[in-house]
This record gives structure tokens, sequence and C-alpha cells, in this order.
């Protein structure tokens, strides 16, 4: 999951209304216990759309692991 701005996420390269961000989740998580997603910020995205999309994800059943990939050194 990549959240891009207040209203727009990716989900594995393919946009989704971050209104829609569970349904692509669970969609894409379906008969896969052990899955994690990955999430990303870009850094175009507020705060407040990180959260909103992180609890849109963490509130799903389960709930799946999110892991947040390292940045490579000298980046931001």
């Amino acid at each position: 999951v990549e959240v891009l701005s207040e209203q727009d996420t990716l989900v594995d390269g393919a946009p989704v209304p971050i209104s829609r961000l569970a349904d692509a989740v669970l969609g894409r998580l379906a008969g896969r216990a052990d899955a994690a997603v990955v999430f990303v910020v870009s850094p175009e995205a507020t705060y407040g759309a990180m959260v909103v999309a992180y609890g849109a994800i963490a509130g799903l059943s389960g709930p799946p692991r999110i892991a947040f990939p390292a940045r490579g050194q000298g980046t931001r």
C-alpha cells in the first residue's frame, strides 16, 4: 500500500481511493493468513492521510501485519 494524498492510494500498483482502501486490502489478502501489508507513505501525503490509511488497514479483521520499509541511507 502506498499512501499518495488525502484521497489516493495504490494497492499493488493499482489506484484505489482512500475510502475503498480497506476493501482493496481485504481482497488482496483473502486466503493469505500469513500475509503482511507493506505500508509506504509518499512525501506528498499528509500525516492525516497516513493515519486514515493505517487505521483502515489496522481495523481489518485479524488485523494483518503492517510493515514499514526501512529507508535507504541518504534518503529522508
